[in-house]
């Protein structure tokens, strides 16, 4: 081989492995462009949205038959058809309750404010409803806003668009001031119920009705009530329901003793002898020290005061509340104190160690002809 054709050989050799050079290359660039052209070419994710509920068209279908009494005693609102009560709260200076129709989507909140000092014009109503107090109200949604705030006749309306979970809601909250109080009534519905929506806020709002809580009974106390039996009861947080039912009697028992608050069927007490007879027959060994005629909310009765003793031998005084009611019934609260010994409760002198406990007694209220269906 000449030194020419030697020349020629590694020239074509060194162009071979260039053209393989550059096709390797190109095999990995090809899929980097396309990569880029369809990154470029790429839309945003569209975030599905949740089609509501056909809404209510004929609004004369939701009717307001049934009563609800908060926990509380504050206030009784009527429930939509519909429409369920799921929640309530009470602190020092509000008492609140929710209602739910989970078909249509929808929660009705009722609330009493008490101000420190009364509202007496619309734009002090407006300061109370700042932005923090109105995210508060509204953290189990994801975004909400404020859409339209005005007065309309002495009342403070506010629209706000909201979204949850995907879907978008619209909700329309009115607030106006009664005596020491104000009445917020707010109804949250998806965006095509909108008729549905002012008709329930309107029937829901002027159905409120503020009850007769006995002023030494803090607010934040908690309660039982027995919308079969027609009476409810107030107690310390500290307190704790431990056997209740509706229809049946309930045992509430806390740091300074124990509470029984019952119902029993046909019977009325005419004097103080048969206040006696009865609260002796509840248990035996109770001794009656002394009967006193008493009138509380609405209804009249007797108050006993009575001395028992433990399976221990200990000695504990009680004293048993027995009111007639309206309804055929004798309702019955029995509160009975741990470590009190041998006194008379219903001596006031004696019994001043125990003055806010026996407070419970206080609040016993009978409900019935007050057309209360529900309580929570």
């Amino acid at each position: 081989m000449t030194y020419r054709d030697n020349t020629n050989q590694k020239r074509f050799t060194v162009f071979i492995g260039i053209v393989l050079i550059a096709s390797m290359l190109m095999s990995l660039l090809i899929p980097l462009v396309r990569n880029a052209d369809t990154a470029a070419a790429a839309q945003p994710t569209v975030v599905p949205t949740v089609t509501p509920p056909p809404a209510i068209t004929d609004v004369s279908s939701i009717v307001f038959d049934r009563t609800y009494l908060h926990p509380s005693g504050l206030f009784s609102v009527k429930l939509p058809s519909g429409w369920n009560a799921s929640a309530s709260t009470s602190t020092a200076t509000e008492a609140q309750m929710t209602m739910q129709n989970n078909a249509q989507g929808s929660v009705v909140e009722v609330r009493l404010l008490k101000p420190a000092t009364p509202i007496t014009d619309a734009t002090q109503l407006g300061q109370i409803f700042t932005p923090d107090w109105l995210k508060s109200s509204w953290r189990s949604y994801q975004t909400w806003d404020e859409s339209l705030r005005q007065v309309v006749d002495n009342t403070l309306q506010i629209d706000f668009t909201l979204k949850k979970d995907g879907q978008d809601f619209i909700a329309r909250q009115i607030a106006r001031a009664n005596g020491d109080w104000v009445y917020v009534t707010r109804v949250v519905a998806p965006v095509n119920a909108a008729e549905m929506l002012r008709y329930v806020l309107a029937e829901t709002d002027k159905s409120i009705q503020l009850q007769t809580p006995v002023s030494a009974v803090p607010l934040e106390w908690a309660s039982y009530s027995d919308a079969t039996w027609q009476h409810l009861i107030r107690f310390p947080a500290a307190w704790q329901r431990v056997d209740a039912a509706l229809g049946v009697p309930a045992s509430i028992e806390g740091p300074a003793g124990a509470l029984r608050v019952e119902a029993v069927e046909g019977k009325t007490l005419a004097s103080a002898d048969d206040a006696k007879a009865y609260a002796s027959s509840t248990r035996s060994g109770l001794t009656v020290q002394n009967v006193k005629p008493i009138s509380q909310l609405g209804s009249d009765g007797f108050q006993v005061a009575y001395t028992t003793s433990t399976l221990d031998g200990e000695k504990q005084s009680g004293v048993m509340l027995l009111l007639n009611g309206s309804d055929n019934k004798l309702h019955v609260a029995n509160l009975r104190l741990s470590g009190s010994g041998d006194i008379n409760l219903n001596d006031e002198t004696a019994a001043a160690p125990y003055a806010e406990t026996l407070k419970i007694l206080s609040s016993f209220e009978i409900y019935a002809g007050k057309d209360i269906s529900v309580s929570l």
